[in-house]
């Protein structure tokens, strides 16, 4: 009997110990097999600072790209006002029209007459292959004011052999004249400009009228006494 008792404790005491051996760790430092794994032993400590150092390069970039686009853009957009101003004075002269030809028309006589579309052609008598600036000019209060075109600019730039643009006047009826100036010259030369050299200078006069269509009425009677057979 005595020899059940022990051999019933030695065989718990086996129980006991094999528990406390499968959450026991190995001497390498990993888990033993069968134990589960814990936050800790999953996160890498390396991990949050190359995500970091991720961002941070990605968002560099974009910044750099979005730098060197702005300055892109403030390359292209010249301002030809500076260069035109002094060639708004009315006791400038006008020049031929050796850089473009433009015809003006109005697009609806009836519903919009101040609204005209211009058609443009590039006269090519140069070698030069970079674009045509036309700007537009309209005399209001006895002063040259921008010609808005449909683009949002009274500045056109032209870099083939024709344009069409649209723009509305301002004075409508046979007492008001559109007094319009044009300015042409090619791109590379607006910072020395020289008329009649390499600057167009051509002055339009512009009397917007409005066509009225007047119903005239029939009388039937009258058509058919007309249709009658005699």
């Amino acid at each position: 009997m005595a020899k059940k008792l022990i051999f019933l404790l030695v065989l718990l005491l086996g129980l006991g110990l094999a528990s406390v051996t499968a959450y026991a760790t190995t001497d390498t430092g990993t888990t033993a097999p069968g134990t589960s794994l814990t936050k800790d032993n999953v996160s890498s400590p390396g991990t949050p600072g190359t995500i970091q150092a991720i961002s941070s390069e990605t968002e560099s970039a974009s910044n750099g790209a979005s730098a060197q686009s702005e300055e892109t853009e403030q390359e292209e957009a010249v301002d030809y006002e500076q260069y035109a101003s002094q060639f708004l004075d009315t006791k400038v002269d006008t020049t031929d029209n050796f850089i473009v030809n433009i015809k003006w028309n109005q697009k609806d006589p009836v519903n919009n007459p101040l609204h005209y579309v211009l058609t443009g052609t590039v006269k090519q008598d140069s070698d030069s292959s970079s674009p045509v600036i036309v700007m537009l000019f309209i005399k209001a209060d006895d002063v040259y004011i921008p010609l808005v075109c449909s683009n949002g600019s009274n500045v056109i730039e032209v870099g083939g052999v024709a344009f069409v643009a649209r723009t509305d006047l301002l004075y409508l009826g046979s007492d008001r004249v559109n007094e319009i100036r044009i300015l042409a010259f090619r791109k590379e030369h607006a910072a020395d400009l020289v008329p009649g050299v390499n600057l167009q200078i051509t002055d339009k006069l512009i009397t917007a009228k409005k066509t009225v269509i007047i119903p005239v009425p029939i009388n039937p009677d009258s058509v058919l006494d007309a249709l009658k057979l005699k």
